[in-house]
């Protein structure tokens, strides 16, 4: 029985130095302690600072006091450090080992709290908002409070934080927005973005002029008379737009003109092109003066014809000019032009036409055998001699020039002769004078004949 004290009693002191010093000892199933940590306590003194709201921003500082020259530490009793600080910590209970140079340790339990500094601080967060329009993202959220030094706004719950208040170029949709001070604590508000059409009730009235295009030209034009002023803009297909009120270069058609704001609305209308001649409303005036041939459509001689001199207005630029409608030349005078009616035709630059009727006259109404037939008749020697160079001498051979005239078919010549029955008998009339058409057509295609037989 004293022997069983007496051990018991051993043991005792044996646990209290154990615990006492932080020394390891050789105990049934344990640690060997090394005999120089007997009677070696290890005081350790720390301190702590708590986490803020779970984000690892708790610490502890653990200095040992007693026990040894030079101590290291750790938080988990494994890896040791120089340094007895700790960061990083969240809240939780920690064992902080001191041990000296010797290897011996001691312990030190140390609670981390949490800390947070949001408790009782409420944050009202207001905004106010601008509705996009249909389909665009413009619309707006502006936080009102709260404001001032240190708070920062998010608008996607939190992922991103902006120190401006204004969150813009939003579509619709529900958005959370959150206003965080400087020490973290939050407040929020639902903000929901509609959908706002700018144009309900609003009516754009397009007037229009236009221009119709030259027939077959592509020279027409609208221009947009209202509305018009800043932030309008125009289109002639409903796709494209312009600043300037008017479209050129358009062909005959038709057109829907668009009127847009700056809001996007619009309006429109319907415009016509149509065709124009550009001779419409033009009045070409054509005079003309006209010399008198020398005798009928039969002549050979080219002075005994006669021209037509034209004269034409009411056209800018340069006219051209015809005598059948068809073949157009630069100068305004025709020569060479038989007796008789022809259509002269002015043209403008345009191609816009006036017409006139000019009469080509043959004179004289009586032509003088002595004066006018035999010296015509002398140039003719070469050919024929004297025989038909006095009036008896033509008189008589009157059927033998006529016949030579019937059934003529030389160019120069479409005499009347052939068809004129009011002289049948071919004999000229006596005296000096003979009847105009007659005389000329016998003398003339007499000397053509001539000429054509010899």
């Amino acid at each position: 029985m004293k022997k069983s004290a007496a051990l018991m009693l051993i043991i005792s002191i044996v646990l209290t130095s154990y615990f006492m010093t932080g020394c390891k000892h050789d105990l049934p199933g344990g640690n060997v302690n090394p005999p120089s940590c007997q009677g070696v306590t290890i005081d350790i003194t720390t301190t702590a600072v708590p986490d803020t709201l779970a984000q690892s921003k708790g610490s502890i500082n653990a200095t040992a006091t007693s026990g040894g020259n030079s101590f290291t530490y750790s938080i988990d009793g494994n890896t040791f450090q120089s340094s007895g600080a700790f960061t990083g910590l969240t809240a939780g209970t920690y064992t902080i080992t001191a041990k000296n140079e010797n290897g011996c340790t001691g312990t030190a339990q140390v609670n981390v709290g949490n800390y947070d500094p949001c408790s009782g601080v409420t944050i009202t967060v207001t905004a106010t908002k601008v509705d996009p329009t249909t389909g665009q993202s413009n619309g707006s959220i502006t936080v009102t409070a709260p404001l001032g030094a240190g708070y920062t706004y998010s608008k996607d719950g939190g992922a991103s934080y902006q120190s401006g208040t204004t969150f813009s170029n939003l579509p619709t949709g529900n958005y959370t927005i959150i206003a965080k001070n400087a020490t973290g604590c939050t407040g929020s508000t639902t903000v929901t973005l509609g959908s706002v059409n700018p144009c309900t009730g609003v009516t754009i009235t397009v007037v229009a002029t236009k221009v119709d295009a030259t027939t077959g030209q592509s020279n027409g034009s609208i221009t947009v008379t209202s509305p018009v002023g800043a932030g309008y803009t125009y289109s002639k297909d409903g796709t494209n737009f312009q600043s300037g009120t008017t479209f050129s270069g358009l062909a005959a058609g038709a057109y829907t003109i668009t009127a847009k704001n700056s809001n996007g609305c619009t309006g429109t209308t319907s415009v016509t092109v149509g065709s124009a001649s550009s001779c419409t409303g033009v009045t070409i005036s054509v005079t003309t003066t006209s010399t008198t041939a020398a005798t009928t459509k039969c002549t050979s001689l080219a002075s005994d014809y006669g021209s037509v001199t034209v004269s034409a207005s009411g056209a800018s630029g340069t006219f051209t000019y015809s005598k059948d409608g068809t073949t157009f030349q630069a100068s305004s005078t025709f020569t060479s032009l038989a007796p008789g009616t022809y259509t002269i035709t002015a043209k403008s630059a345009a191609g816009c036409t006036g017409t006139v009727q000019a009469t080509v006259a043959y004179s004289p109404t009586t032509i003088s055998f002595a004066n006018s037939v035999s010296p015509n008749l002398q140039s003719c020697k070469s050919c024929h001699g004297n025989s038909y160079t006095t009036y008896s001498n033509v008189n008589a051979n009157a059927k033998l020039i006529a016949g030579r005239l019937k059934g003529n078919t030389s160019p120069a010549c479409n005499c009347v002769f052939n068809t004129n029955t009011t002289y049948g008998s071919f004999n000229m009339p006596s005296g000096s004078s003979l009847p105009t058409n007659w005389a000329l057509t016998v003398f003339d295609q007499w000397v053509i004949q001539g000429k054509l037989n010899n």
